[in-house]
């Protein structure tokens, strides 16, 4: 299908479809723990008279918009209200019709948008700007955050919705510019991107703060067919938190509550797991189809050796499943598989995913647990019939035999609606994968995540808030919670200003037992809440709820909160007007109303909160997970925006700060980001040759460095102190065999001590994949039971010269292996955690396997395979 031209769309008097060219995007990100506040400001260039344009507006699915404004060249401003969509589209029509400049921006998916423009002033360049706030997902660990910035949305499969068919996506030629600051609450262990070079300069700006710039390689432009990904680790994002925000024009406390459970590993003795790979024609485009079959084969050498049933279901136009039901797991039935995926093509024409869905539920052995998985690039329209399809199966299936649905989505352009909704429906994980972004990792946390039971060792999990006269909670329920990753509840408390001290977690263990964990509140000053962040994102997930159909948040009959409206739409519309979200049922609609004394106008007043969710990071002052005590010490590096686009800092510098850090002795007008010919620098090269140059520059003021057209700059604030008394949600012991019995309180949930990282430097670097790469291939070679062979493939693995390497390692062989494989086995293990290390949570499962055959072959347990592992090393 060819592309069509791109910029705002509009129809010319003769009925021809004209483009206003989009010529530039500039992207403000502001990365606080784990939240993100976007603003996005895009120039359209005038060519001619027009009307009634629209362009196609990608964000991911998690996204709150909440800010829409326009500006001709000429310096009219309007900006946009929220209203019922009708009201929004009548207003927008009448306006258009008596030749008054109008915008308005709808959802159409709640990954897709169309912005549309009406009565264009003549001779006048438009920028429009957007702002979204969203939650970061995390990347490969717990302690990750992933920021994505989708540039454009992919062609999709079916029926395309009526409000885009005369609007266009983002152009290759425009030029896009993205500038992201990055302020943690802990030390930055790494900054990379997976989808664009980056130069990384790092700098210690005091004792208690961190610093970095990273710059795009000028010599890689930023093209507008690929998303813009970078990735962060930092310890500490890991920790369990909750923080408030008191908003006292609503009279309502916003709480946002954060849970890292290191669960007990307690693995589901039998399971059936189910595959779903996308076979359309989609997947031909960057050869996704082969990063969708490196993950089934990771995936597929990774199940557990007993008790297992799998089978793949491939998908396109129609579905085609590997066998008719589900096998059981064996060596025959592995290497037919393996060779059936080897040889799968992207040749299945359409995105047909629910007949796919349908044939995996109706054919899986209802007397076990089923946990699948979906391989997908997610490029359909109208996914409310999938979605609400596994909802309802997922809802009717037993606590014995219960459905969990995971989900991949590849490629740029993917639908984060399709991908993320079927893990939010089907209580599972969803990871969003750029080509460029090595795949093993996630597959074995998938994997990882499926092998456990529903929460942990820990059910029927739910929150007390406190006393208040209402509670609107999103998820009204709290789903299963998966070991070692993220995951928040948000609440809105009515009638109150008062924060509660504390919030309190309950759950049950599989006997029965009570648990409960308090976590402190912390609350967010009175400057942090211009942007009202948490009460917006609570919002959010409120009406992502109500949009699942799922009336539970609050009885019916409880209208208050929500202006005596009972319908759920009508309750959307309500969230949408009040925290000024788009939204299905709700849009943001501008109409001019210039006087003619060139100031700017609004069509409606609007209080200084509402203006704060237009601002840039200048207006996003505190990290949502930042407790208020520590305030002072992290505005000492924390900048506040200046008109001429540089930062400087708003507080004295600590006791004992170097002079030569200060604003005072920088250049003021750089121009570039290059550091001065004294910098010290230093230079990492990839395995691919590439190399990346990192130096130590003195950051306290930003008004040194400009970034350039095409350059990606990040300032990075990095705080060394640990939050004294935060709970950690820490791992709960049960033994493996035996009756339950109650655990006591204080090995469930423990209080760490106060932790205080020594000040230093640190240099942040990109991400090297060629570890990765190997677990990959180490992978491929594992059998079914999880053993490996002293072959010629795992010998170049492992050695230069494999040859001389696998004699060295038969004549080795301690005489107390019979089995060769036992052998290779405890090798592989040996290799795996030396050379391999860094790589960790990629093999873990890879690990756990070899480590269950060889227990097998092995007498004296595992103290006596570590030993022998010890020996292995050597050979390495």
């Amino acid at each position: 299908m060819a592309r069509p031209p791109h910029g705002l769309a509009f129809q010319s008097v003769d009925g021809a479809t004209t483009f206003l060219p989009l010529i530039a995007v500039d992207v403000h990100a502001t990365v606080v723990d784990t939240s993100a506040h976007v603003v996005v400001t895009q120039q359209f260039r005038q060519n001619g008279q027009s009307s009634d344009a629209r362009y196609i507006f990608p964000t991911p699915a998690s996204a709150a918009i909440c800010a829409f404004r326009m500006e001709t060249s000429a310096g009219r401003v309007v900006r946009a209200r929220v209203k019922e969509l009708s009201q929004a589209k009548d207003e927008y029509e009448k306006a258009v019709a008596k030749d008054r400049w109008a915008g308005l921006l709808q959802e159409v998916e709640p990954d897709a948008f169309v912005m549309s423009v009406g009565a264009i002033p003549a001779g006048e360049d438009v920028t429009v700007t957007v702002t979204f706030v969203q939650d970061l997902p995390q990347d490969d660990l717990a302690s990750e955050i992933r920021f994505s910035f989708p540039t454009h949305i992919a062609e999709r499969y079916g029926a395309v919705p009526t409000e885009l068919q005369r609007g266009s996506s983002s152009p290759h030629s425009a030029i896009l510019r993205i500038a992201v600051d990055i302020e943690m609450t802990s030390p930055i262990d790494r900054i990379w991107s997976p989808t664009h070079p980056i130069t990384v300069r790092a700098s210690s700006m005091s004792p208690s703060t961190f610093a970095s710039v990273v710059e795009i390689d000028a010599n890689s432009p930023i093209s507008l067919n690929k998303d813009f990904v970078v990735s962060i680790r930092s310890a500490d994002v890991a920790k369990p938190r909750c923080v408030a925000e008191v908003d006292e024009r609503r009279n309502s406390v916003a709480l946002s509550l954060t849970l890292v459970p290191h669960l007990g590993m307690e693995t589901i003795l039998e399971q059936e797991y189910i595959f779903l790979i996308d076979r359309s024609g989609s997947m031909l485009e960057d050869n996704r189809i082969e990063f969708a079959k490196s993950a089934l084969q990771i995936f597929l050498r990774s199940l557990p050796a007993e008790h297992t049933l799998f089978n793949i279901v491939s998908f396109g136009s129609h579905c085609l499943p590997m066998w008719p039901t589900s096998r059981n797991y064996s060596p025959h039935m592995l290497d037919y598989a393996t060779v059936q995926v080897d040889a799968m093509q992207a040749d299945m024409g359409g995105t047909e995913i629910y007949s796919a869905l349908l044939h995996a539920i109706q054919t899986r052995n209802t007397r076990i647990p089923a946990s699948i998985f979906v391989l997908t690039d997610g490029k359909i329209w109208h996914t409310d019939r999938v979605l609400s399809f596994v909802r309802s199966q997922v809802q009717a299936a037993g606590p014995s035999n219960y459905i969990r649905v995971f989900s991949i989505g590849v490629g740029d352009g993917a639908s984060t609606e399709l991908c993320e909704g079927l893990a939010r429906v089907g209580n599972g994980i969803c990871f969003m994968a750029s080509l460029a972004e090595d795949i093993a990792g996630r597959c074995a946390f998938l994997l990882k995540a499926a092998r456990v039971q529903p929460s942990g060792n820990l059910n029927g999990l739910s929150v007390d808030w406190g006393s208040a006269s209402s509670i609107q909670q999103a998820p009204s329920t709290i789903p299963d919670v998966f070991p070692d990753t993220r995951y928040v509840v948000s609440a809105i408390l009515g009638g109150s200003t008062s924060a509660p001290h504390s919030v309190t977690l309950f759950g049950q263990t599989p006997s029965g037992t009570t648990i409960t964990t308090s976590f402190p509140v912390h609350v967010l000053s009175q400057k942090a809440r211009r942007t009202r962040l948490l009460h917006v994102l609570a919002a959010r997930r409120l009406i992502m709820e109500l949009d699942d159909q799922n009336s539970s948040i609050l009885p019916l009959d409880n209208k208050s909160v929500y202006g005596q409206k009972t319908e759920l739409g009508e309750r959307i519309v309500y969230l949408s007007e009040e925290y000024q979200l788009a939204s299905r049922y709700a849009a943001f609609v501008a109409v001019d109303v210039d006087d003619g004394d060139g100031t700017e106008d609004r069509d409606h007043d609007e209080s200084d909160a509402d203006d704060a969710n237009e601002g840039g990071s200048e207006s996003f002052q505190t990290p949502e997970t930042l407790p208020s005590e520590l305030e002072d010490e992290v505005n000492l590096g924390r900048s506040n925006r200046q008109s001429d686009g540089g930062l400087e800092n708003d507080h004295p510098r600590p006791p004992g700060e170097s002079q030569q850090h200060s604003s005072e002795s920088l250049p003021q007008d750089s121009g570039q980001l290059l550091p001065n010919s004294e910098s010290p620098t230093t230079t990492y090269t990839d395995a691919d040759g590439s190399s990346t140059t990192y130096a130590i520059l003195p950051s306290r003021s930003r008004n040194a460095f400009r970034s350039a057209a095409g350059a990606v700059m990040f300032v990075a604030g990095a705080f060394v102190h640990y939050v004294p008394a935060m709970e950690d949600f820490a791992e709960i012991i049960t033994l493996s065999s035996g009756p339950a019995r109650p655990i006591p309180l204080s090995q469930v949930f423990r209080r760490p001590p106060p932790r205080l990282s020594p000040p230093r430097q640190r240099l942040i670097q990109q991400r090297p994949a060629q570890s990765q790469e190997k677990v990959t291939q180490i992978a491929r070679l594992q059998a079914h039971n999880g053993s490996f062979s002293l072959s010629p493939s795992l010998g170049a693995l492992m050695a230069r010269d494999p040859a001389p390497f696998l004699e060295r390692c038969r004549a080795a062989k301690p005489q107390a292996l019979a089995d060769e494989d036992a052998w290779a086995t405890i090798l592989v293990l040996a290799f795996l955690r030396v050379r391999l290390a860094e790589s960790r949570h990629v093999w873990e499962g890879l690990w756990t396997k070899a480590i269950e055959y060889a227990s097998k072959c092995v007498s004296g347990g595992s103290l006596v395979i570590m030993q022998l592992v010890d020996q292995a090393t050597a050979l390495l």
